[in-house]
């Protein structure tokens, strides 16, 4: 049972590349990261995850979206992102074009966040000022 009023943590699951794969919510970490081990799709990217703790549920949950929409997780779900996913699922007249399109919305989605931060990491190019 989910006590709201307790201190939760705000966890980030890396990859071996060091790049942001999930950031999750929980008042027990390593037991969800046990729970991610043995049955996320993305189990297999797990190198390592940090915690960062809040006093309640609902200070953790604001960080929580934070994190997902500055950071961009490349598993994890946008606002935007889910935004789209609802809105194909609203009015895509199949369900087999419902699966496709939400597929195709995740890897762009996915391919957008990896790209995202691989640049954040790479460094500006100096300029040469002449003198």
């Amino acid at each position: 049972m989910i006590q709201w009023d307790e201190p939760h943590a705000v966890y980030r699951v890396y990859d071996s590349a060091e790049l942001l794969v999930y950031v999750g919510l929980s008042q027990r970490p390593e037991i969800r990261i046990a729970y991610h081990r043995s049955s996320a799709l993305w189990r297999t990217l797990i190198s390592r995850w940090t915690e960062e703790w809040y006093p309640d549920r609902r200070e953790a949950a604001k960080a929580e979206q934070a994190a997902i929409d500055l950071e961009l997780p490349y598993c994890g779900m946008t606002t935007d992102l889910y935004r789209e996913v609802s809105s194909i699922c609203r009015h895509a007249v199949s369900v087999d074009g419902k699966a496709r399109a939400v597929r195709a919305a995740r890897e762009r989605y996915r391919e957008a966040a990896i790209a995202f931060q691989v640049a954040a990491r790479t460094p500006p190019h100096p300029v040469s000022v002449p003198t």
